[in-house]
């Protein structure tokens, strides 16, 4: 490689760095995008074994991938006996540890919960709909009423 191209791709390789990206606030959770398998959906669950025992019946697993990757990438997060985190490749933060779904299952679990919610809400219309006739039938009354005295 030239020096001229050297130099221009250092160039962009500081540009990378130093583009101003979005404020938002932190997280404890934010795991790099670069680690993630994209077969998967990620997210962190208690860690009590109450918990464990419904996510994995549920089809979600313990990750045991990304913290390795992350340590090999030379990421900051470095568990150690002392800090009282596990060494068993498993990342957690606090009371909470990283779990994963695969997609298909993700998606069926998706449509499991949409379809409840709308049956639920079909349940909540039809119920205010009885009681809003209920309502027009009283407020006809009362009026009819109200009307009668006059």
């Amino acid at each position: 490689m030239e020096e001229k191209d050297k130099e221009k791709l250092e160039e962009k390789v500081k540009d990378i760095k130093e583009e101003r990206r979005p404020w938002r606030p932190s997280g404890l959770t934010d795991i790099p995008k670069r680690f993630l398998d994209s077969n998967y959906v990620y997210r962190f669950c208690s860690a009590t074994d109450v918990n464990m025992q419904k996510k994995q019946s549920e089809r979600w697993e313990v990750d045991k991938d990304v913290l390795p990757k992350m340590i090999k990438a030379g990421y900051n997060y470095v568990p150690t006996l002392n800090d009282g985190r596990g060494v068993d490749g498993t990342l957690k933060i606090r009371e909470l540890i990283l779990m994963r779904m695969r997609k298909d299952d993700a998606e069926e679990r998706a449509k499991y919960f949409r379809n409840l919610d709308n049956a639920r809400l079909k349940a909540l219309e039809g119920k205010v709909k009885t009681e809003d006739k209920e309502f027009r039938k009283r407020s006809y009354v009362k009026h009819a009423e109200i009307n009668e005295r006059e």
